[in-house]
């Protein structure tokens, strides 16, 4: 096992983990805004 195969590994993964931590970011935002949505027209 060479140092460029676990490297490309984590070439492959990391921008995988990226990808979803902000689409956990994006969804924790929408349901954030509802939440001051709904108490700014009460």
């Amino acid at each position: 096992m060479t140092f460029q195969e676990p490297l490309s590994l984590i070439e492959a993964i990391v921008p995988a983990f990226v990808g979803g931590a902000i689409g956990v970011f994006a969804i924790l935002g929408i349901r954030e805004l509802f939440k001051e949505t709904k108490v700014a027209f009460k």
